[in-house]
């Protein structure tokens, strides 16, 4: 599946968007005990783990990679994903990389990139991808990524 071209959200609509994916996340594991829960979101981790590994360099709870992640969190169906800076997500095709992971594991996931400069971009399991960003014009680097 490909992006969709970037489309910009405010503070509160993005919160909202991540709010609704929390909410999705306690309707369809919330019955299930924590440790099931926690399991299943290892098995997404992993998956997106390995997907950004291929298009980044990858650290885990920071460091000195591109990109990095980390696995200790309350399991959701939201993943937060932090980048130096917004251009790397578009340089190293991390978008089309969390869209692999997603559909390799079939789960209604959403991914945001939290860039060091206050910036978000947020992937949706259908290819939609929103923004937020008070100190980037993040449509110029959308547009970069279809050059």
């Amino acid at each position: 599946m490909s992006p969709q071209p970037l489309q910009l959200l405010s503070s509160d609509d993005f919160d909202t968007l991540d709010a609704r994916f929390q909410a999705a996340h306690k309707k369809r594991e919330g019955h299930l005990p924590h440790e099931e829960q926690v399991k299943n979101y290892e098995r997404f981790y992993t998956i997106l783990v390995r997907n950004l590994k291929a298009v980044a360099t990858h650290s885990e709870d920071g460091g000195d990679g591109e990109i990095s992640t980390s696995r200790h969190v309350d399991p959701s169906d939201v993943t937060v994903v932090v980048v130096c800076d917004t251009r790397s997500i578009y340089r190293c095709r991390a978008i089309e990389a969390v869209l692999t992971a997603v559909a390799e594991a079939r789960v209604p996931h959403l991914i945001i990139f939290d860039s060091w400069g206050g910036s978000y971009i947020a992937v949706l399991p259908d290819g939609t991808v929103y923004g937020c960003s008070d100190t980037e014009d993040l449509l110029a680097v959308d547009r970069q990524r279809e050059a």
